[in-house]
């Protein structure tokens, strides 16, 4: 007797066997979002991704409510551009995953970050291949993608990518109006020589940062602990309390009014000049910022001991803001200074006043180091209560407080040049600095030499002598005045 086995096709075509699928795919989705990803602060992609956004954001509903609530739309559109078929499976895959999410109440006991989003990733992403093996799907971007592909033949693949990097970049977006009000608002005060008020501003938004960060990223003092978006809007709300300071600050002294903006006929002119300038400044900051995330995926993967020297270096950093404040002043002053020298026609002052500048900054900031020095522990203890992060924290200090003459250099001495215009240098020696020299320093003595989190603390220490002695040379053996406006005076037309 011969046995005959189903026929695959009719398997795969069976309601039964799409269903079952599915179903499984909806709980192993839901299992990796609501029981893992959502307890850390972390984002999935697609619309259920959206939906935390909107949790995180809001705190209304739930994450499941929010996915249900934005699918509505998305499948009253696709019931005229897509077939029955695959509309009411992709309605019943939404549904199931919809009910399963709203009813895990528990968390998956994953206290690494690095565990648990490796965890959300395969949970979720077999979750959505499996539903996408049926005759549906799970709903959502899938559903987009589809009608998209139809119509403009656009890769569903493609629209899904372009939309979770949207969705991820979203909550930076929203702190970018905040950052640029915070940067125009000190550069108007700057030129008006009224270097204090932006410093207290910044002063401000740093502590209101460090609070929320401790607070509600890390759940400090008894607040609630919201993770990575804790962390994402503590920033995004001091920055804004900090732009929104700021503006008024303007008002106030008269320096936000009709007759502070140019005339079209000087912005025309005016706009090559400003976009020579702007560029360089801009490709620093982004190449300075990135550089910075490398940093931390190479200190979260560290063999050992990532977990707390992770909250270190981030502890660390946030002492470092408030710390180098002094500096930042400087870096202003020199800016100003510098700027004005070279507006009258006067270059060799203004790089009198830039040396001048750099040579006070850096005693004084390395005398605080030195009076510091030996309370590193006590001054990582009032911010980590935790006393691996405090030695983690305390170590990394070791290394920055050693940096300080370096670090001041830098900031100073590209304050100077930022104020001339030369902003084109700052861009090569920070991204030399953070790329070749900084990140495979921490790769090589965080994960293959020493192997910890000293390797990384080192890699900052080597990065900002060569930093700040790159700029020193350029300062004294470059034409960098050449790059600023002077004055035009009746006589010389």
């Amino acid at each position: 007797m011969k046995l005959s086995l189903p026929n695959r096709h009719k398997l795969s075509q069976s309601m039964l066997w799409n269903v079952f699928l599915l179903t499984v795919g909806a709980l192993s989705f839901s299992l990796g979002a609501q029981a893992v990803a959502a307890h850390h602060g972390f984002l999935t992609g697609g619309i259920f991704g959206a939906g935390l956004l909107g949790w995180y954001a809001t705190g209304l509903f739930t994450p499941a409510i929010w996915y249900l609530l934005i699918n509505i739309p998305l499948f009253i559109v696709s019931w005229f551009q897509i077939g029955r078929q695959f509309f009411f499976y992709s309605l019943y895959g939404s549904l199931a995953t919809t009910v399963i999410s709203g009813l895990i109440t528990f968390q998956v006991p994953i206290q690494d970050h690095l565990y648990a989003a490796i965890t959300a990733g395969v949970l979720c992403g077999a979750g959505t291949g499996l539903m996408l093996r049926t005759l549906g799907s799970g709903g959502g971007l899938d559903l987009v993608g589809v009608i998209l592909n139809r119509k403009w033949n656009i890769g569903i693949g493609r629209f899904n990518f372009s939309f979770n990097a949207v969705m991820f970049l979203t909550a930076t977006i929203w702190g970018l109006p905040g950052q640029y009000a915070l940067t125009i608002g000190a550069a108007v005060f700057r030129a008006a020589k009224q270097v204090l008020i932006p410093l207290y501003v910044t002063i401000t938004a740093c502590l209101l940062n460090v609070f929320g960060d401790l607070a509600f990223g890390l759940g400090w003092w008894g607040f609630p602990r919201y993770g990575a978006a804790g962390l994402a809007y503590s920033t995004l709300v001091s920055v804004t309390i900090g732009a929104a300071l700021m503006l008024l600050l303007l008002v106030r002294h008269r320096l936000f009014a009709r007759e502070s903006f140019p005339a079209w006929r000087w912005i025309r002119k005016g706009a090559p000049y400003l976009l020579k300038v702007a560029g360089p400044a801009f490709g620093t900051s982004f190449l300075w910022q990135t550089g910075y995330m490398v940093l931390y995926v190479i200190t979260a993967s560290l063999p050992f001991g990532k977990v707390n020297a992770l909250a270190g270096l981030t502890t660390g950093l946030r002492v470092e803001s408030i710390l180098f404040l002094p500096a930042v002043a400087f870096s202003m002053t020199a800016s100003v200074l510098v700027g004005h020298a070279l507006g009258e026609g006067n270059p060799r002052e203004a790089k009198r006043t830039l040396l001048a500048t750099l040579g006070i900054a850096c005693a004084g900031m390395s005398l605080v180091g030195a009076a510091i020095w030996p309370w590193r522990m006590e001054l990582a203890g009032l911010i980590a209560p935790d006393p691996a992060v405090q030695i983690e924290t305390a170590n990394y200090l070791s290394y920055n407080i050693l940096a300080v003459p370096f670090t001041v250099a830098s900031v100073v001495l590209a304050g100077g040049l930022n104020g001339a215009g030369a902003t084109v240098y700052p861009l090569v020696s920070f991204s030399a600095a953070v790329w070749l020299v900084r990140l495979p320093i921490a790769w090589l003595f965080g994960h293959v030499l020493w192997q910890d989190a000293a390797g990384v603390y080192l890699s900052t220490l080597v990065s900002q002598v060569v930093m700040s002695l790159s700029l020193l040379w350029v300062t004294l053996r470059c034409r960098w005045t050449r790059f600023a406006l002077t004055a035009r005076h009746p006589s010389s037309r």
